[in-house]
């Protein structure tokens, strides 16, 4: 039973992954693949020009992908088709290993295919070990004791009701639904499965997230993927007037693969800053801007007190902090879909498919922490973590106080260059969306 749960869950997750992409037009119209190359950490060891740049290979490896995610959970059970199925997946996952910084994501998915490649036992002879490879069927002098037949009925009992508990929470009916052709095929599915499964979901949701066993459904890359850059400007002031200090993010395109690989969580936290742009991330955004304060003050000069019973939680600032003020700013690169002219069956094959007039730059600011000036005593700053459209920290902070002078510091992350950044509308940039 544990082998076959394993490779009911490593299907669920394939289910998920190819009807989630069946679901999105970019995967359907053969597309999806034309927008990863726009970022700056997808590079590895392997990735040209002749490949991800003209749409013939990138609509045939496309609905390559496509096609071996939407059939790979039922052609792996067949003897006849498993090892070629497996074949086929460890080549998708090579090329991912070859062509992008994922991690260690083609790694475990390849470890969870392995799991087809073994048989349990199940009661031919004594002298067979507990499992024996697809290849190899040769008995190996090791004695196994046949479990007891109230035991196996157990095991049974326990492991179907965990797989029934795992394909409730993590079956995409919604988006198998989505893909039916029929109107009639969609009623009945969403009349007979859909409503109930949600149904079922929703009582169990609590006890599989206490045991840690809720996933949700596994629409794994199903939207558009990611084709925008972000790059971080922080100005730091001083209280002695001193010239502001710039910090930047790491850039990528300076990194070597090695780089890339040990830096990619700091990375994802720089990616999700910005793409958890609403109330919950207003907190990260402001205390982002404190660990700066602290990084370029004096040690122990700026600190931060936890929420007790008796107060919220709070920054100390003493008199030897040196740091005024931090604006945030947020620079980014986003490419656009593939035009008319990519498009063109002509021009598949030869015809660069992104062109440099098809990517949109701009720059906002995130966040402002004004602190405020030296004096002989500790002061206190309460934080008040409440959104509101000015991004207010207390009345000391916010876009809203952003200084005008800040941006020929600013200027020098901007995917527009400086001069670019220079002719920004003031206004768009100080109020952030």
């Amino acid at each position: 039973w544990p082998f076959r749960i394993w490779q009911v869950l490593v299907c669920l997750v394939y289910i998920g992954a190819g009807i989630g992409k069946l679901s999105a037009e970019c995967w359907t119209n053969g597309t999806a693949l034309f927008y990863p190359p726009y970022e700056e950490g997808f590079g590895r060891f392997w990735n040209p020009d002749f490949i991800f740049n003209r749409m013939g290979p990138i609509k045939l490896l496309t609905w390559g992908v496509l096609l071996l995610e939407c059939t790979c959970f039922i052609t792996i059970w067949p003897l006849a088709t498993r090892k070629i199925t497996f074949a086929s997946i460890v080549l998708l996952h090579v090329g991912i290993e070859l062509t992008m910084i994922m991690h260690i994501f083609q790694y475990i998915s390849v470890l969870g295919w392995v799991v087809f490649l073994i048989r349990p036992n199940d009661g031919r002879k004594k002298t067979t070990t507990a499992v024996t490879t697809v290849d190899n069927n040769n008995e190996i002098n090791q004695v196994t004791k046949l479990p007891s037949r109230r035991r196996r009925l157990i095991d049974t009992i326990i492991a179907v009701s965990l797989l029934s508990l795992m394909i409730i929470d993590s079956l995409p009916t919604g988006r198998i639904m989505s893909v039916l052709p029929h109107r009639r095929m969609r009623k009945f599915v969403k009349k007979r499965i859909h409503r109930p499964l949600l149904k079922a979901r929703s009582y169990i949701y609590d006890a599989m997230n206490i045991v840690g066993l809720h996933t949700g459904e596994w629409t794994l890359f199903s939207g558009v993927p990611t084709h925008e850059n972000h790059r971080y400007t922080a100005v730091i002031r001083f209280n002695n007037g001193t010239e502001p200090v710039v910090w930047r993010n790491p850039d990528w395109t300076h990194m070597s693969y090695i780089k890339r690989e040990l830096t990619l969580w700091s990375d994802s936290y720089y990616f999700y800053l910005w793409n958890d742009n609403d109330e919950g991330a207003y907190p990260i955004i402001a205390t982002f801007n404190e660990y700066l304060a602290r990084t370029f003050s004096l040690e122990g000069a700026i600190t931060y007190q936890h929420r007790t019973s008796k107060r919220r939680e709070r920054l100390m600032i003493q008199p030897n902090n040196t740091v005024s003020s931090i604006s945030l700013v947020i620079h980014t690169e986003q490419g656009l879909p593939p035009d008319d002219f990519s498009l063109n069956p002509d021009n598949w094959w030869t015809e660069p498919a992104r062109q440099p007039n098809n990517i949109l730059k701009g720059s906002d600011c995130m966040f402002v922490m004004t602190l405020p000036k030296s004096k002989d005593r500790t002061q206190y700053i309460k934080i008040n973590y409440i959104y509101n459209p000015d991004r207010a920290y207390d009345i000391q902070s916010g876009c809203n106080r952003y200084d005008d002078k800040d941006d020929k510091y600013h200027a020098i992350g901007s995917y527009a260059g400086i001069q670019g950044y220079m002719d920004l509308d003031f206004g768009e940039k100080k109020n952030y969306p």
